[in-house]
């Protein structure tokens, strides 16, 4: 699919010298480093468009790439609730991660939270359901750089299609037993950080259902 990275820059000079040395214009620079990081990781396709996500396993090209809160919103459930149920299918997993928060007793210390994030299981990569990228999503490209889950088209059909068959997410085993060991712990008179802390159930889900169980109380 690449050259050689080696080969790669070996023509880069050959071009250089052709050109009798000149200098590279900023353009030609900003292009050829992302071409270098591109061959660099292994994925870079010559002539590739915007909007094109290149999958870095199986070197496809995949358009049409949605995130999992607009899959979501057409499905007309919650992002936390389609994460659960992909989580269940084996397209995302989701890992241990961790954050510097500020201390109650004293906001000028810090201390680790942690907590699960979802990232896009490695088997429905492989199988082109869905890509994970890399950026800064902040206005302007400012941000801090965070993954991202893209779903295919072919994820998207898969999804919509399991979907189809379990419309209620109550039934989906994991999902029935989170919100029993919420329910659990929460009539033992636990707190929702408790709750994160013993179960490593995320943070948004726990606050999901103990705002539906204050709801039907």
């Amino acid at each position: 699919m690449t050259a050689d990275y080696s080969e790669w820059i070996a023509a880069k000079r050959a071009e250089a010298i052709a050109r009798g040395g000149r200098r590279w214009t900023l353009t030609m620079l900003t292009k050829a480093k992302q071409e270098a990081y591109a061959r660099r990781g292994g994925f870079f396709i010559a002539g590739r468009k915007p909007g094109e996500i290149v999958n870095p396993e199986t070197g496809e090209v995949a358009t049409g790439c949605v995130t999992i809160g607009s899959l979501a919103e057409t499905l007309g459930i919650t992002t936390p609730q389609l994460t659960d149920h992909m989580e269940q299918c084996g397209i995302v997993d989701r890992v241990l991660t961790r954050k510097e928060v500020p201390m109650q007793c004293n906001p000028f210390f810090r201390k680790p939270d942690y907590y699960r994030t979802p990232v896009a299981a490695p088997a429905a990569v492989r199988a082109g359901l869905v890509v994970q990228i890399v950026g800064r999503w902040g206005k302007g490209g400012t941000g801090i750089p965070r993954p991202l889950i893209l779903v295919t088209s072919k994820g998207q059909d898969f999804v919509r299609q399991v979907f189809a068959q379990t419309t209620d997410l109550a039934e989906v085993p994991g999902h029935r037993i989170r919100r029993e060991s919420i329910t659990r712990l929460h009539r033992e008179g636990r707190g929702a950080s408790e709750i994160v802390r013993l179960t490593g159930i995320p943070r948004r889900t726990v606050f999901r259902h103990l705002g539906e169980l204050r709801k039907a109380a």
